[in-house]
């Protein structure tokens, strides 16, 4: 009879062992799930505030420099015309106005 009871002990405290064996191990990969997820959110969040600086610092190069898009498409284009032009559609977007030059500057 003694030896039963004891016997029943040790089965109940290998089971006991091994369901917090069991909630230990769920418990850590709940925890590894968390903090995959914040890592996933704190990249995200770094990629669009530094994605959002961009466009500031662009936005303000456009405002502090009005000719800058200008100067891009001029250096960009090939300096041949479209092939193909659909009526009423745009030319290309390059101003070939004469400018004048102030007084004192050459033109280079």
């Amino acid at each position: 009879m003694q030896n039963a009871k004891v016997q029943a002990e040790i089965t109940v405290t290998q089971a006991n062992a091994l369901a917090d064996a069991r909630r230990a191990e769920a418990q850590a990969q709940a925890d590894a799930v968390r903090l995959q997820a914040q890592a996933d959110a704190e990249a995200i969040k770094l990629r669009g505030e530094a994605e959002a600086q961009a466009i500031k610092a662009r936005g303000d190069a456009l405002r502090d420099n009005p000719g800058l898009v200008a100067l891009t498409q001029a250096e960009r284009w090939d300096g041949r015309l479209p092939t193909t032009m659909l009526p009423n559609g745009a030319l290309p977007m390059i101003d070939l106005k004469a400018r004048s030059i102030p007084d004192g500057e050459s033109a280079q």
